[in-house]
């Protein structure tokens, strides 16, 4: 989980992950708020914030996905048949 220095520009290779795995897996899955959870963890463990800040907000990212997803995308793959 380290962060990229490229250019001046920092990428969090976390949250892209974090994103993608949110966005592939099927809607029905937790699995991705899972891996928010531990990425949060490992995160907050490293970091100078309070236990639970990092975790909280990657939880939240990867639920406002999850809900997103499943209420206002329609994805043929996922669908039932």
């Amino acid at each position: 989980m380290a962060h990229f220095d490229i250019k001046g520009v920092v990428i969090n290779i976390a949250l892209i992950i974090l994103f993608l795995l949110n966005i592939l897996e099927p809607p029905e899955k937790n699995n991705g708020i899972f891996a928010a959870g531990t990425f949060g963890f490992f995160w907050d463990i490293f970091s100078e914030k309070f236990i639970g800040f990092h975790i909280l907000i990657l939880v939240v990212f990867a639920f406002l996905i999850k809900t997103i997803l499943v209420r206002y995308v329609r994805i043929k793959i996922f669908a039932p048949r």
